[in-house]
């Protein structure tokens, strides 16, 4: 006998292939099957699989020559090798059902090299089974005439296409819709998200559909967290994302790159396979299997188009996102929050993992271990806690900061731990011990950062005081100390040859400094926002920033020129970090976590209306189009029907100071001719709706405009404002006619005149529904806060950032609501 578990494995299955056991065709055939399985087989599978190949069956025949003609394999034939196998497998629950696998990864790993190592047996393998999972229907009909996602096909499916390399069979099943919506019914989105990672790794890149795929792959994750809590939207959300990526109606909502569009031109001009076609397909189908069904269609292209750098979106805090890190391996993500808790996050398919409860109320940074075994986190709860990366459980608690930790640093030896606090102060600990080592006095302000040098021997620190600080580790001398911002310092950063610091701050800029000296070497300017991250790239060639307009942007390390913006979150950007792939993780106040791949990005247009913060919406009275108020003073008109911008009213005498130039409010007349318009400086505009020209704009609050309405006969306007009154205006002239300073004045937002959206909470969008029967009938997505309708169509607008969103219900509510 070998003197080896794998050889004494191997010694079991030479046995076990005996002729006068039971050959080497079955056990062969039945054990490669097993282990090529992703979750393992149940016992009827095995035997189902064993009867549709060939080459065992012949292999039957022969060996039981007498045996009566039979279509499958007898089940006593696998009953015998199951029984001698017993002791090596092991049944778990998993798919709906009970299956077979090996009970300890050593028997895989030897099946798997004796029986699959060739790549010829390895592919026949997976081919045989994927074509017995794909001859089975996507839906089960269970007792009672209800459906029932087939768990076992949405399970093993795509990863026996990939492993077989059946590149037709998988492009078909990741657009088939019936497919992808039974899996989302059946709960399993995240392991979607993975079914098209899985094959977009494997797929050759020359192959016609692999461009879409990867797109496909996009739109999912987008998405995501949004379709599993309504699983019935898929076919919304990919068409409001997919479908406007080459329609040639995205055409007229897009101004073109900089630099033109280049070869081989925008999306919509490109030949077939597209995505416009395929999602109308999906609509035909669906149309046809149920018929009326209810959606919420887009009228204008997303956001952020399909292309982009924007990988994936994680939502799941209560409250912003204060700090980001990747483990070293670079497969979880840690997100530290206000709403106390520390979540850990699956890079490959954005699913939570894990949720750590550190009862702070207040913001969460957060570090891994060198090793990936151990989370360091600091708050505002004068404590700095670390904790078992695996279990969750806190293994430490230092509380030796006379205030709040709101930094933490590991040593790259993993033996320090570095905080930085409210008092003023940096401090190392012994992560073996938890003693305090080191005490770094001299910030005369909040320290906001900590940063160990590569080498471990030096901490840098940065503070309210305005300034970085380089000390030793060891002994906590002060070895440098570097000026040249003008506000708080909030994050900084080594490079990784320790020649360099890299802060941030709120002054709005970069600045990169000699480590050693302590000289400014250079400084990047940062949109005039708020920098509130700094991370520089494992290979020190690129820094990212995390600011406090929203975005994430990428610099590059050796001439300071701004390489990409990334924009995607809807409030500011508090934490980045790096992975060794340049991909990028960002923590923001918006309560997500989002990864982004910057490099793979292509050039896309410009969104018509895109850098004009959307402040205030209105549908016109005959619902055919929609006056939204921005930032910058200037009214937007545009098109309900198809979404297309369609004229910008600018102001004739602008406000001097640029924040007072919002538009506060909006408010269409009765007749549908003048639009009156609030302004933050407190002036009432009116301005002819076809011509866009300024009409008046005499009248004036001593605040902002609140609220805004016109009378019935559209004689008057009613102004509401912060100064505590509510006007009356003569809408011809705007004369002021009386002034009521006893009551405010509130807007109500119209609904429709049988469906209404409700609200329901910010990860599950807003709900449309029958007002009679308050059945549910469709979903908004969840970026929308509030929306407003038209009275007399099913069109409702919405706002966040600088997009203006334009829905329309498509189907008939009362085959829903039947």
């Amino acid at each position: 006998l070998s003197d080896t578990v794998p050889g004494v494995i191997a010694d079991m299955l030479a046995r076990l292939e005996e002729p006068a056991n039971h050959g080497r065709v079955l056990v062969e055939r039945a054990l490669g099957y097993l282990r090529a399985a992703r979750h393992g087989l149940a016992e009827d599978e095995v035997l189902q699989v064993l009867s549709a190949d060939e080459e065992v069956m012949a292999n039957f025949r022969e060996r039981s020559p007498f045996s009566p003609e039979v279509a499958g394999l007898p089940a006593v034939i696998w009953s015998r090798l199951c029984l001698d196998l017993r002791p090596y497998l092991a049944e778990r629950a998993a798919d709906g059902t009970s299956l077979l696998s090996f009970y300890h990864r050593q028997v895989g790993a030897v099946v798997g090299e004796r029986y699959l190592g060739d790549e010829g047996a390895r592919l026949e393998a997976h081919r045989r089974l994927e074509k017995y999972f794909r001859g089975q229907p996507s839906w089960l009909v269970t007792q009672g005439a209800e459906r029932a996602t087939n768990l076992r096909k949405a399970s093993e499916l795509v990863t026996q296409q990939v492993g077989g390399e059946c590149w037709d069979q998988v492009e078909g099943t990741l657009t088939e819709l019936e497919f992808l919506e039974a899996k989302v019914e059946a709960g399993l989105a995240f392991d979607l998200a993975m079914d098209f990672t899985r094959c977009n790794r494997a797929l050759p890149q020359d192959r016609t559909w692999a461009r879409n795929l990867r797109l496909l792959e996009q739109a999912l994750r987008n998405d995501l967290y949004f379709i599993v809590l309504r699983p019935l939207t898929l076919f919304q959300c990919f068409w409001n994302s997919a479908w406007w990526y080459d329609s040639p109606s995205a055409a007229g909502h897009h101004d073109p790159p900089e630099d033109g569009w280049g070869e081989p031109g925008p999306p919509w001009e490109q030949p077939e396979a597209k995505l416009c076609t395929l999602l109308e397909r999906w609509r035909e189908g669906k149309e046809a299997r149920q018929p009326g069904f209810c959606w919420v269609r887009s009228l204008r292209p997303p956001r952020f188009a399909l292309g982009g750098p924007h990988v994936s979106c994680m939502r799941g805090h209560g409250a912003e996102v204060t700090g980001v890190a990747f483990a070293p391996d670079e497969l979880t993500v840690a997100s530290g929050s206000s709403d106390g808790t520390i979540r850990l996050w699956s890079v490959a398919n954005g699913m939570e993992t894990a949720c750590l409860r550190t009862h702070s109320p207040r913001g969460q940074s957060v570090a891994f271990s060198p090793d990936g075994a151990r989370i360091a986190s600091g708050a505002w709860d004068e404590n700095v806690r670390v904790w078992d990366a695996a279990t969750g459980e806190e293994l430490a608690c230092l509380r030796s900061h006379r205030s709040t930790g709101l930094s933490v640093a590991f040593s790259p030896d993993g033996t320090r731990l570095a905080s930085g606090s409210s008092d003023g102060t940096a401090r190392v600990w012994d992560t073996s011990t938890g003693e305090e080592v080191a005490c770094m006095f001299g910030h005369e302000g909040v320290v906001r950062s900590v940063a160990f040098s590569p080498d471990g021997a030096r901490l840098a620190s940065g503070s309210d005081d305005r300034t970085v600080r380089a000390w030793d580790a060891a002994t906590g001398e002060e070895v440098a100390c570097m000026r040249g911002h003008e506000r708080h310092v909030w994050s900084l950063a080594f490079s990784p040859d320790g020649a360099r610091i890299v802060s941030g701050s709120e002054d709005g800029t970069v600045r990169v400094w000699d480590a050693r000296a302590g000289a400014e070497t250079a400084c990047l300017c940062a949109q005039n926002a708020a920098v509130h991250s700094v991370a520089l790239s494992p290979d020190g060639a690129w820094i990212a920033s995390g600011s406090s307009d929203n975005a994430v942007r990428v610099w590059d390390a050796a001439t300071g020129v701004e390489l990409a913006c990334l924009r995607g979150h809807e409030d500011e950007v508090r934490s980045v970090a790096w992975s060794s792939d340049a991909r990028l993780v960002s923590g923001s106040d918006d309560g997500t976590v989002r990864l982004w791949a910057w490099e793979a990005a292509e050039t896309s247009g410009r969104l018509r209306g895109e850098g004009r913060e959307v402040t205030c919406w209105a549908l016109s009275p005959d619902g055919s189009c929609v006056a939204s108020g921005s930032s910058d003073g200037t009214l937007t008109l545009w098109d309900a029907d198809s979404g297309e911008q369609l004229s910008v009213f600018v102001e004739d005498c602008p406000t001097k100071y640029a924040d007072w130039r919002h538009v506060e409010r909006v408010a269409w007349a009765p007749t549908g001719l003048r639009i009156a318009s609030g302004d933050r400086d407190g002036f009432i505009r009116l301005w002819d709706a076809h011509t866009g020209l300024q009409l008046t704009s005499d009248c004036c609050h001593n605040g902002w405009v609140t609220s805004l309405s016109w009378s019935a006969d559209g004689e008057e306007v009613f102004s509401g404002s912060d100064d505590g009154t509510v006007r009356i205006w003569d809408a011809g002239c705007l004369e002021c006619l009386g002034v009521d300073e006893s009551q405010d004045f509130v807007g109500v937002p119209q609904g429709s005149d049988r469906v209404d959206p409700g609200h329901v909470g910010p990860a599950a969008g807003l709900k449309l529904q029958i007002r009679e029967t308050g059945v549910d009938i469709a979903w908004f997505p969840p970026y929308l806060p509030r929306l407003s309708a038209q009275p007399t169509r099913a069109v409702w607008t919405g706002g966040v950032a600088d997009y203006l969103a334009i829905f329309a219900l498509e189907g008939d509510p009362d085959a829903a609501n039947a």
